[in-house]
């Protein structure tokens, strides 16, 4: 009786996983460990996928023996969370030392894709710190798209006055390619606007994975529009004298306006009835919101 030579031979006979996998997925790869050679394997075979782009273990599992002529089906697991997008090659074999270590291993490649990220930003907002009453201002800001996604919808860009919630200009743009950027002038009329500080909000209205870098703000102060305004607020004298009297004339000055006046301000008694000048004094420079009493006499 002639017997057939003993062979050992554990083979990796099959391995399948996708060819595309988004980082953070978790990949699956099917292997198929089988016994074609003539001895049945009564130790354990551990069986191993590996990352041949690192050399690292990535998961492993053992089978308890394997008779002649039978297969036990396996899923290997990669989490590829924290893996860097780019092509990668996974390899499954065994550890068992047979007679034929040509079919030991196999190997195929799998390509790690970014995970698709949609942000839109106010990656910039720029606006005086003050203006005047009635100036128009400008409110610069940039949209950006932080993500690695296109978007293609319109998205509005508002400004809006934090101070009362009010809108005050809004823009539109047609959508926005990853990695590009668009900059907009927003305007704010402030004719009519109350003197003081306001917080104003750039924002837009597209819904994305970021919602922290969605808005901008920035404090404007709107100081009063300046007015000039020395007036004679009042004039008393007797309603009647007798000839050769000294008629005192009393009168006051007063800065109505918001601008401090530095200069002197002649003030000066006329007789209209001739157009002549009785008397005159003169006020070195008036603050606003002051006043001087003076007597002019006749």
């Amino acid at each position: 009786t002639i017997n057939e030579t003993p062979v050992t031979d554990i083979a990796v006979s099959s391995m399948t996983a996708p060819s595309e996998a988004t980082q953070g997925d978790q990949v699956e790869v099917s292997t198929t460990i089988e016994n074609l050679g003539n001895q049945d394997v009564n130790q354990d075979i551990a069986v191993s996928l590996v990352n041949q782009n690192s050399g690292a273990t990535i998961d492993s599992r053992s089978i308890s023996g394997l008779n002649a002529g039978t297969s036990q089906s396996l899923t290997l697991s990669w989490d590829t969370g924290g893996v860097t997008p780019g092509s990668y090659t996974l390899k499954v074999s065994h550890n068992f030392a047979d007679d034929n270590v040509g079919n030991n291993s196999r190997t195929t490649s799998v390509t790690i894709n970014e995970t698709p990220v949609t942000d839109i930003a106010v990656s910039s907002m720029a606006a005086p710190s003050e203006a005047t009453q009635g100036d128009q201002v400008e409110v610069s800001t940039t949209i950006e798209n932080l993500g690695n996604q296109d978007v293609n919808q319109d998205i509005t860009v508002s400004l809006v006055n934090q101070n009362s919630g009010a809108t005050i200009d809004s823009r539109s743009i047609s959508g926005l390619n990853a990695g590009t950027s668009q900059s907009l002038t927003l305007s704010w009329d402030t004719g009519g606007v109350t003197p003081g500080s306001y917080t104003l909000k750039v924002s837009h209205n597209f819904a994305d994975d970021n919602a922290a870098n969605d808005s901008q703000t920035t404090s404007v102060t709107i100081n009063e529009t300046p007015v000039t305004d020395i007036a004679v607020s009042s004039m008393t004298a007797p309603s009647e004298a007798t000839q050769g009297d000294q008629v005192e004339v009393s009168t006051t000055i007063e800065n109505l306006g918001n601008q401090d006046v530095n200069q002197d301000i002649a003030v000066s008694l006329v007789n209209q009835n001739s157009g002549a000048t009785i008397d005159s004094r003169s006020i070195s420079g008036l603050n606003a919101g002051t006043s001087q009493s003076l007597t002019l006499s006749w």
